[in-house]
């Protein structure tokens, strides 16, 4: 198995995301592209050192990355994978962690 911190490479924060850390214990990381639920359950227990069942649910998507311009010259950027981790209540996944 690969280490955790080439499978989990950052978190995505935004106003939703806030929204659904603070309502629905929902947090959301940006993946390795090639990573299965299994890597990324992993990944989250050694890498925050929470047990794995604590983890409800992972789920996974594709997002496609925009198209960019840079004067006459056509190109988008490269696209890549999100994990929404849906964590028991009462458990606390510490992102300072990831940070550093």
């Amino acid at each position: 198995m690969r280490p955790f911190y080439e499978i989990i490479l950052d978190v995505v924060i935004s106003e939703n995301i806030t929204k659904m850390v603070t309502e629905f214990n929902k947090y959301t990381l940006r993946v390795a592209k090639d990573a299965n639920k299994y890597e990324i359950r992993q990944a989250i227990v050694v890498g925050f050192d929470i047990k794995s069942q604590d983890i409800k649910s992972i789920k996974t998507l594709i997002c496609h990355g925009k198209p960019k311009r840079l004067g006459r010259y056509h190109g988008h950027q490269p696209d890549w994978k999100k994990a929404v981790v849906t964590l028991k209540p009462g458990i606390v996944l510490p992102l300072a962690a990831i940070e550093s």
